[in-house]
């Protein structure tokens, strides 16, 4: 008896970047090689990059108002989809301080499968996962038909 796994790989990888502006678009770049090697690579990542890039411009704007600060993003995938964790040390706004702001959080949530905010006055962590679910077709397609 021959038996085959047939799930994708593992893997997990980790940046700290300051929360500035001209780390987004650094980790923009990260996120997009990150993506295309994922079992979801065959998956046009434009939600992912949109949401994800909502949770580091969140970090970037909020999360340390008088001081410099860093920003920690974990990145993760398995045969169950992928797992991005935007972190900071910072302190937890929650609503926005405008009417025409404040639309982070709902975009995240539109376009991730799961999302949650764990944020106090320790700093904040923005879960967002995508997984093999209704909501996405595409990315279970892809992690279902991923070569081992």
């Amino acid at each position: 008896v021959l038996a085959v796994s047939m799930s994708p790989p593992a893997r997990t990888v980790h940046w700290e970047m300051p929360a500035i502006p001209s780390s987004v678009p650094q980790l923009r770049r990260k996120l997009r090689e990150f993506w295309a090697e994922t079992p979801c690579s065959g998956v046009e990542p434009f939600d992912f990059l949109t949401a994800v890039g909502e949770a580091i411009a969140n970090t970037v704007e909020h999360a340390y108002p008088h001081a410099a600060g860093v920003m920690s993003v974990r990145a993760s995938y398995d045969g169950n989809g992928v797992t991005i964790e935007v972190a900071d040390l910072g302190r937890y706004k929650n609503g926005g301080s405008s009417p025409n702001r404040g639309f982070g959080i709902r975009i995240m949530e539109a376009l991730a499968d799961e999302v949650s905010i764990d944020g106090g006055e320790r700093g904040t962590l923005v879960r967002l996962d995508w997984g093999i679910s209704p909501k996405n077709e595409g990315v279970r397609a892809a992690v279902a038909l991923s070569p081992a």
